[in-house]
Protein backbone atom coordinates (compact mmCIF):
# COMPACT_ATOMS: atom_id res chain seq x y z
CA UNK A 1 0.00 0.00 0.00
CA UNK A 2 2.67 2.30 1.07
CA UNK A 3 4.78 1.63 -2.06
CA UNK A 4 1.40 2.53 -4.17
CA UNK A 5 0.99 5.49 -2.43
CA UNK A 6 4.35 7.01 -2.63
CA UNK A 7 4.98 5.94 -6.50
CA UNK A 8 1.46 7.79 -6.84
CA UNK A 9 3.21 10.87 -5.14
CA UNK A 10 6.19 10.76 -7.47
CA UNK A 11 4.06 10.40 -10.77
CA UNK A 12 1.45 12.42 -9.99
CA UNK A 13 2.19 14.84 -7.42
CA UNK A 14 5.15 15.86 -7.84
CA UNK A 15 4.92 17.33 -11.24
CA UNK A 16 1.61 19.55 -9.86
CA UNK A 17 4.26 20.42 -7.35
CA UNK A 18 7.00 21.54 -10.00
CA UNK A 19 4.15 22.88 -12.23
CA UNK A 20 3.66 25.18 -9.49
CA UNK A 21 6.88 26.01 -8.53
CA UNK A 22 7.41 27.00 -12.38
CA UNK A 23 4.42 29.21 -12.39
CA UNK A 24 5.44 30.68 -9.04
CA UNK A 25 9.02 31.58 -10.79
CA UNK A 26 7.76 32.89 -13.72
CA UNK A 27 5.52 35.31 -11.70
CA UNK A 28 8.39 36.29 -8.99
CA UNK A 29 11.02 36.98 -12.58
CA UNK A 30 13.98 38.66 -12.36
CA UNK A 31 13.70 39.94 -8.82
CA UNK A 32 12.35 36.34 -7.78
CA UNK A 33 16.13 35.34 -9.48
CA UNK A 34 17.97 38.16 -7.30
CA UNK A 35 16.85 37.52 -4.35
CA UNK A 36 17.23 33.49 -4.63
CA UNK A 37 20.89 34.50 -5.47
CA UNK A 38 21.15 36.99 -2.76
CA UNK A 39 20.49 33.68 -0.74
CA UNK A 40 22.58 31.50 -2.51
CA UNK A 41 25.88 33.69 -2.28
CA UNK A 42 25.02 34.16 1.44
CA UNK A 43 24.57 30.55 2.07
CA UNK A 44 27.98 30.14 -0.12
CA UNK A 45 30.12 32.29 1.95
CA UNK A 46 28.79 30.66 5.51
CA UNK A 47 29.94 27.07 4.12
CA UNK A 48 33.21 29.01 2.66
CA UNK A 49 34.11 30.24 6.48
CA UNK A 50 33.29 26.83 8.30
CA UNK A 51 35.13 24.50 5.05
CA UNK A 52 38.48 26.82 6.04
CA UNK A 53 37.48 26.65 9.81
CA UNK A 54 37.68 22.60 9.64
CA UNK A 55 40.21 22.53 7.38
CA UNK A 56 42.33 24.67 9.92
CA UNK A 57 41.30 22.84 13.01
CA UNK A 58 41.98 19.56 10.87
CA UNK A 59 46.06 21.06 10.40
CA UNK A 60 46.18 21.92 13.83
CA UNK A 61 45.05 17.70 14.84
CA UNK A 62 48.11 17.24 13.10
CA UNK A 63 50.47 19.53 13.98
CA UNK A 64 49.64 18.40 17.64
CA UNK A 65 49.98 14.69 16.82
CA UNK A 66 46.23 14.03 18.00
CA UNK A 67 45.07 10.94 18.04
CA UNK A 68 44.20 9.36 14.72
CA UNK A 69 40.31 9.13 16.09
CA UNK A 70 39.83 12.34 17.07
CA UNK A 71 41.47 13.64 13.65
CA UNK A 72 39.40 11.42 11.41
CA UNK A 73 36.67 12.98 13.43
CA UNK A 74 37.38 16.60 12.96
CA UNK A 75 38.00 15.37 8.56
CA UNK A 76 34.94 13.58 8.42
CA UNK A 77 32.91 16.96 8.18
CA UNK A 78 35.06 18.35 5.20
CA UNK A 79 33.54 16.30 2.78
CA UNK A 80 29.81 16.99 3.52
CA UNK A 81 30.44 20.90 3.71
CA UNK A 82 32.23 20.62 -0.34
CA UNK A 83 29.13 18.79 -1.04
CA UNK A 84 26.76 21.02 -0.11
CA UNK A 85 29.11 24.24 -1.73
CA UNK A 86 29.14 22.21 -4.85
CA UNK A 87 25.12 21.91 -4.75
CA UNK A 88 25.16 25.97 -4.12
CA UNK A 89 27.33 26.55 -7.16
CA UNK A 90 25.52 24.52 -9.24
CA UNK A 91 22.42 26.53 -8.44
CA UNK A 92 23.66 29.48 -8.54
CA UNK A 93 25.58 28.57 -12.18
CA UNK A 94 21.96 27.54 -13.26
CA UNK A 95 20.01 30.59 -12.63
CA UNK A 96 23.32 32.78 -14.06
CA UNK A 97 23.27 30.81 -17.23
CA UNK A 98 19.80 29.31 -16.89
CA UNK A 99 18.38 31.09 -20.10
CA UNK A 100 21.28 29.27 -21.91
CA UNK A 101 20.52 25.88 -20.69
CA UNK A 102 17.29 26.08 -21.52
CA UNK A 103 17.99 27.66 -25.18
CA UNK A 104 20.00 24.61 -25.53
CA UNK A 105 16.49 22.78 -24.88
CA UNK A 106 17.36 21.23 -21.17
CA UNK A 107 14.68 21.99 -18.59
CA UNK A 108 15.27 21.47 -15.04
CA UNK A 109 13.34 18.73 -15.21
CA UNK A 110 15.32 16.55 -16.79
CA UNK A 111 18.62 17.72 -15.27
CA UNK A 112 16.60 16.74 -11.68
CA UNK A 113 15.87 13.11 -14.31
CA UNK A 114 19.62 13.34 -14.80
CA UNK A 115 20.63 13.27 -11.54
CA UNK A 116 18.26 10.87 -9.86
CA UNK A 117 19.64 7.94 -12.63
CA UNK A 118 21.74 5.48 -10.55
CA UNK A 119 25.40 5.68 -10.95
CA UNK A 120 25.77 2.15 -10.05
CA UNK A 121 24.35 1.06 -13.82
CA UNK A 122 27.90 3.26 -14.77
CA UNK A 123 30.31 1.38 -12.42
CA UNK A 124 30.17 -2.00 -9.70
CA UNK A 125 29.34 -0.71 -6.53
CA UNK A 126 29.94 -3.14 -3.06
CA UNK A 127 29.09 -2.32 -0.09
CA UNK A 128 29.16 1.04 -1.15
CA UNK A 129 32.83 1.07 -2.49
CA UNK A 130 34.07 1.03 -6.45
CA UNK A 131 37.06 1.08 -7.83
CA UNK A 132 38.00 4.29 -9.32
CA UNK A 133 37.70 4.81 -13.18
CA UNK A 134 39.56 7.88 -13.28
CA UNK A 135 42.93 6.49 -12.00
CA UNK A 136 44.93 3.13 -12.37
CA UNK A 137 42.82 1.41 -8.73
CA UNK A 138 43.35 -2.05 -7.79
CA UNK A 139 41.67 -1.45 -4.50
CA UNK A 140 38.54 0.40 -3.50
CA UNK A 141 38.68 3.90 -3.56
CA UNK A 142 35.80 5.44 -4.27
CA UNK A 143 32.40 5.89 -2.21
CA UNK A 144 29.07 5.63 -3.74
CA UNK A 145 26.58 7.73 -1.70
CA UNK A 146 23.45 8.84 -2.57
CA UNK A 147 24.14 9.09 -6.03
CA UNK A 148 27.27 10.86 -5.16
CA UNK A 149 30.44 9.79 -5.74
CA UNK A 150 33.92 10.74 -3.83
CA UNK A 151 37.44 9.31 -4.44
CA UNK A 152 39.87 9.47 -1.70
CA UNK A 153 42.81 8.24 -3.38
CA UNK A 154 42.44 10.61 -6.63
CA UNK A 155 39.94 13.51 -5.36
CA UNK A 156 37.43 12.80 -7.77
CA UNK A 157 33.56 14.18 -6.54
CA UNK A 158 30.31 14.72 -8.13
CA UNK A 159 27.00 14.05 -8.92
CA UNK A 160 25.84 11.01 -11.78
CA UNK A 161 25.91 14.38 -14.12
CA UNK A 162 29.42 15.13 -13.70
CA UNK A 163 30.91 11.30 -13.44
CA UNK A 164 29.30 11.05 -17.05
CA UNK A 165 31.01 13.95 -18.03
CA UNK A 166 34.52 12.94 -16.56
CA UNK A 167 34.15 9.15 -17.73
CA UNK A 168 33.12 10.07 -21.17
CA UNK A 169 34.59 13.50 -21.59
CA UNK A 170 31.05 15.37 -22.20
CA UNK A 171 29.49 18.63 -21.74
CA UNK A 172 26.83 19.12 -19.71
CA UNK A 173 24.18 19.48 -22.07
CA UNK A 174 25.24 15.65 -23.50
CA UNK A 175 25.22 14.22 -20.42
CA UNK A 176 21.92 15.08 -19.50
CA UNK A 177 20.59 13.99 -23.05
CA UNK A 178 22.20 10.51 -22.67
CA UNK A 179 20.73 10.17 -18.69
CA UNK A 180 17.41 10.96 -19.89
CA UNK A 181 17.23 8.83 -22.89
Amino acid sequence: MFKELEKHYYRVEMSGVRQHISEFKEKMGGWGKCKRLDYLYERLIEFDIELIERQRDYQRSIEQDMPYIERALIASYIPEIEKEIKKLEREIDFIVRGSQVLNQRITPDMIQQARDYPIENFIEVKRGMSLCPFHEDHNPSMSIRNNFYHCFACGAKGDVIEFTMKRDGMAFKDAVKLLTT
